[in-house]
């Protein structure tokens, strides 16, 4: 935790549901949090061409009672880091190496900051949920999907009926089938798909149970689903949206993945026997 500023991570959180004003001050925040501590509520306000009642109220959605506290808790409640550590911009002078560093860098940032936001019941039930499911179906777009395909090529092996699809009618379609047994988890890094809004309607027709995981867990997906399993990326300005969201979505899904298997030991072993033996005529 010492490594992370909870209070951004609250902020980056939120900011999707935020309205256009309060987007204003928290984008600026977020840009530029080492000059927040100088900074007054008027001066802020001006910058940022909002009142200072927008401030207020942008404070209060992070649960806080006013802007000094906000400074508090973004000051001396937790150590600063800047952005730019989270997120190192590339320079077009970078030799190979120095891409090499700041990209694990980077890595290893939104890994430990999303470990910093999960919460143990959350996955706990996910875990159970999914131990118990009669079919699990993996649902995801573009990059997300590539993560759900791979989530198929895991938990395959635990003997769960599971099926990976990145197009939205065989979604609709396989959701319009599913039983009270089953689980969908929806992988999104925005969680605003209309898409997947549309579907998750078909799907709570059926009483299935709904996982997201995503990078805003008060988006409109999040809000529909049974369970959230947020992952943590800030956008950088050499790309439009972070390679560090996919990696964090493969560590949700690994995490998932150990936990159900600990749950069904005597028959994942008894799987990846077969499946490694299977391979063996696959080999020189």
């Amino acid at each position: 935790m010492k490594n992370h500023n909870i209070c951004l991570l609250k902020l980056y959180d939120i900011y999707p549901s935020l309205n256009k004003a309060t987007k204003k001050v928290a984008k600026y925040i977020l840009d530029h949090p080492e000059k927040i501590f100088k900074m007054s509520i008027v001066e802020l306000a001006k910058i940022c061409g909002v009142s200072t009642f927008t401030i207020g109220k942008l404070c209060n959605e992070l649960s806080l009672k006013g802007y000094k506290e906000f400074k508090i808790e973004l000051f001396n409640r937790v150590p600063l880091i800047s952005l730019k550590n989270i997120h190192e911009k590339i320079m077009f002078n970078d030799n190979s190496m120095d891409i090499a560093k700041k990209v694990c860098s980077s890595h290893i940032q939104a890994l430990k900051s999303t470990l910093s936001c999960q919460d143990q019941v959350v996955l706990s039930k996910a875990i159970d949920m999914l131990s118990q499911a009669g079919k699990i179906l993996f649902f995801g777009f573009a990059g997300s999907f590539r993560v759900a395909f791979d989530a198929e090529h895991k938990f395959f092996r635990l003997g769960i009926n599971c099926y990976a699809l990145s197009d939205s009618h065989m979604q609709v379609m396989y959701s319009a089938l599913l039983n009270p047994s089953d689980v969908v988890i929806i992988i999104t890094n925005t969680g605003r798909s209309k898409e997947l809004v549309e579907t998750i309607k078909i799907i709570r027709t059926t009483k299935a149970k709904i996982i997201t995981i995503t990078s805003h867990t008060q988006s409109p997906i999040a809000k529909l689903s049974d369970l959230v399993i947020g992952v943590k990326a800030t956008e950088t300005a050499y790309r439009n949206e972070p390679m560090e969201v996919r990696i964090c979505q493969l560590y949700i899904i690994d995490i998932l993945f150990v936990g159900v298997a600990l749950n069904r030991k005597d028959i994942i072993l008894e799987n990846l026997y077969k499946t490694r033996q299977s391979l063996e005529i696959k080999r020189v």
